[in-house]
């Protein structure tokens, strides 16, 4: 548990000293498209106003992973593309480019995970909770 408190400390102290979190979310389920990996993926994210996005979870591999990067919305915010780095995977960071659609009056986000080329990974539907201040 420690490793996953202490960093997600660091990471929201840090995130939050930088500029406010415009949005917390909570990763919670991947659904993938081979058999072999964990549905649950619990972590916790922030993005900032002008789109800094930074978080942490298990990953479907069973590791901790944190990524940070920088999201792009539409101006009705419901699509997205988010485009970074993540750790916990084969690669010490591995490229991260997740466009979702948040689903109108309900805080919940789809995202679309593609399997990262010339990798035994997977490609997933991810569901996370949003929260806006």
């Amino acid at each position: 548990m420690k490793r996953f408190v202490i960093p997600l400390f660091l990471l929201l102290s840090t995130t939050v000293v930088a500029s406010p979190c415009e949005t917390v979310g909570v990763h919670a389920l991947s659904f993938h498209d081979k058999a072999g990996y964990n549905t649950a993926t619990p972590g916790i994210y922030c993005k900032t106003t002008p789109g800094w996005t930074a978080g942490m979870l298990k990953n479907s591999e069973g590791r901790f992973g944190a990524y940070a990067g920088k999201t792009f919305e539409t101006q009705s915010k419901v699509f997205a593309v988010t485009v970074g780095g993540i750790t916990g995977y084969e690669s010490a960071v591995t490229p991260l480019v997740v466009p979702s659609l948040l689903v109108p009056n309900t805080g919940l986000r789809l995202s679309w995970l593609s399997k990262v080329p010339k990798t035994k990974g997977a490609s997933a539907l991810h569901i996370s909770y949003e929260v806006k201040f």
